[in-house]
């Protein structure tokens, strides 16, 4: 072994302490989500109060618009295939 690699070895040794410290931190950071949830919970306050005020209907609306545009989508879609099947005539010569 160099002996900068000794030095560079003993340095990460040294430091051990102080790097096991911050990675401990970080995991029970990752793990509790504290500081994230309060900084969200400080910038969204306003649009939380919001959000409890209305009604699912209000919040669901163009969940519930989309979703029956592809059901009735959907059916015609069925409904095409089963006239073809029932009817050769309309499937189209190529």
């Amino acid at each position: 072994m160099n002996v900068i690699q000794v030095v560079a070895y003993l340095r990460i040794a040294v430091n051990w302490p102080a790097n096991a410290d911050t990675l401990m931190e970080y995991l029970e950071e990752a793990v509790t989500m504290r500081k994230t949830f309060k900084f969200a919970e400080g910038l969204f306050v306003e649009q939380l109060e919001e959000a409890k005020e209305s009604s699912l209907w209000d919040s669901m609306a163009l969940f519930i618009i989309v979703f029956a545009l592809l059901v009735l989508l959907a059916i015609v879609y069925f409904v095409s295939r089963y006239l073809v099947k029932k009817y050769p005539s309309l499937e189209e010569k190529r």
